[in-house]
């Protein structure tokens, strides 16, 4: 083999490496945030967050609650405050669907039903995830989650149902949900709510009860995936 074919053998390896190593250097140094794709600034409902077009660009202050804040207060993880004084605290409290601090998202989870204050969440496709408390109106072992699930394709109308999670839990326990965002559907994920959603669909729910996880969130949200597939075909 001449030293030209050589030369350009050795010459197209070290471009490969160079290659590699830079594809290496640019995740390292320049991670990308799946929370990037909310735009910094404050949505007011469901269609904001989809159409990721906050109704303004306000900044705020984040603070993460004590464990004896939450247990005196109740609420969730997160409070939130303007930066500028120019929001209201009722309307923070209230009427804010979500903030966005460009590379995290919160969700305000009064409007949710699921007490006060804001949670974190992180986003999976077209979905949200959050650990948040109890629902706000809890007074059964059968609770009916709020988070309207609004007309679906045909015409279907679906609820969610939470199950057995009791009256008194305290104020720091927290549940993982999941948020579809084609309207902000919000089921929790636990084996028996799941029980329950899943019932009416036989091959779905058949699976389910099959598994040896169904404890396991990463369960939960991929059979939960497949739901909401399930009911907009």
């Amino acid at each position: 083999m001449t030293g030209s074919v050589l030369g350009a053998i050795k010459m197209k390896t070290l471009m490969k490496q160079f290659l590699l190593l830079s594809i290496f250097l640019m995740i390292c140094l320049f991670p990308v945030s799946s929370q990037s794709l909310f735009p910094k600034g404050t949505y007011m409902n469901c269609e904001e967050l989809i159409n990721r077009h906050p109704s303004s660009l306000d900044t705020f202050e984040i603070r993460k609650r004590s464990n004896g804040d939450i247990a005196m207060m109740g609420g969730n993880d997160f409070s939130v405050s303007s930066k500028s004084k120019k929001i209201s605290k009722k309307k923070i409290k209230k009427e804010i669907f979500a903030v966005s601090t460009g590379d995290s998202l919160f969700l305000n989870c009064f409007p949710l039903g699921l007490q006060t204050k804001y949670t974190l969440a992180q986003l999976d496709g077209n979905f949200l995830i959050f650990n948040a408390g109890t629902p706000s109106d809890t007074n059964s072992d059968i609770l009916l989650v709020s988070v309207a699930m609004g007309s679906l394709m045909g015409g279907v109308m679906g609820g969610v149902m939470r199950h057995a999670i009791g009256d008194a839990a305290p104020a720091s326990k927290r549940y993982p949900y999941i948020m579809y965002l084609n309207g902000c559907r919000t089921a929790m994920l636990t084996r028996e709510n799941f029980t329950y959603l899943l019932h009416p669909y036989t091959e779905l729910y058949t699976r389910f009860m099959r598994e040896k996880g169904k404890d396991s969130t990463e369960v939960l949200i991929r059979y939960y995936k497949e739901y909401v597939n399930l009911i907009n075909q």
